[in-house]
């Protein structure tokens, strides 16, 4: 007889454009394979994720075949078991709720979402938002991690980040266009009221981008925002606030242990 327990696979999409930059500083991108809830799982909670998909901690998300408006504050209580990893915590958050996407946004070099455990189990308390309590239990884990909601279209997206977005500014979900970077970054520039210099405004190497990735922007934040795009390549921006124009000029990447 069949264990009494739900068996759903997961598929990251991995975008080309962020393998290329994986492939420019020698990166190989991290592998995860896993991935269930602790023993004592309610009926309502039976989720067992198995993922043997490359995991790219820019752009991988998991996108809903309808975009509706998330559910926001209005969960049931929600129960995070002790050495559950954040990866499937949020995996079976998302799927009673209404974000959009589910977008893991972490730096080269970061644990894998697998990796990172709760270290006890707690359960939501309802007078309080839900994402900085789950925040909360796995920092314990990683400090540096952050789960908060971003702009999308059609309602909002639920992000996993390890970054340093400010919170004061708000967040949205910008989709990297197909093409190359130097369109990406025109394209960006545009999106939050800036241009690129007419003369000399680009000078890096113009990287192709193969397929469209989201990436989170703070249109208010100039500097977060092409931070967010360029943080990947060999590329950084130079601002201009004056005249709301940027540059964009080679940078040298830090070296790979």
């Amino acid at each position: 007889m069949m264990m009494n327990k739900i068996r759903v696979i997961f598929t990251i999409f991995v975008f080309t454009g962020v393998l290329t930059s994986c492939a420019i500083d020698g990166k190989k991108p991290q592998t995860f394979e896993i991935i269930g809830p602790a023993e004592g799982i309610t009926p309502e909670e039976e989720l067992v994720i198995k993922s043997k998909s490359t995991f790219i901690p820019v752009g991988a998300v998991s996108t809903l075949a309808e975009a509706k408006p998330a559910i926001v504050n209005v969960y049931p209580v929600f129960t995070i078991h002790k050495k559950e990893s954040l990866y499937s915590a949020i995996s079976r958050l998302y799927k009673i709720s209404g974000y959009t996407r589910l977008i893991y946004d972490l730096s080269f070099g970061a644990p894998s979402p697998d990796q990172i455990d709760s270290r006890k189990k707690y359960t939501t308390k309802k007078e309080q938002e839900i994402l900085p309590q789950i925040e909360y239990i796995y920092k314990e884990s990683y400090p540096q991690i952050r789960v908060f909601e971003a702009g999308d279209v059609g309602g909002l997206a639920l992000v996993v980040t390890d970054k340093p977005y400010p919170s004061w500014h708000a967040l949205r979900i910008y989709d990297v266009p197909k093409g190359t970077l130097r369109d990406a970054v025109h394209d960006l520039a545009q999106t939050i009221g800036w241009s690129i210099e007419a003369e000399r405004g680009y000078t890096a190497r113009n990287y192709p981008i193969d397929n469209t990735f989201p990436i989170v922007i703070a249109p208010s934040d100039p500097k977060t925002t092409f931070t967010s795009l360029l943080s990947s390549f060999p590329a950084k921006a130079r601002l201009h606030p004056n005249t709301r124009t940027a540059t964009i000029v080679e940078r040298v990447l830090p070296k790979q242990n």
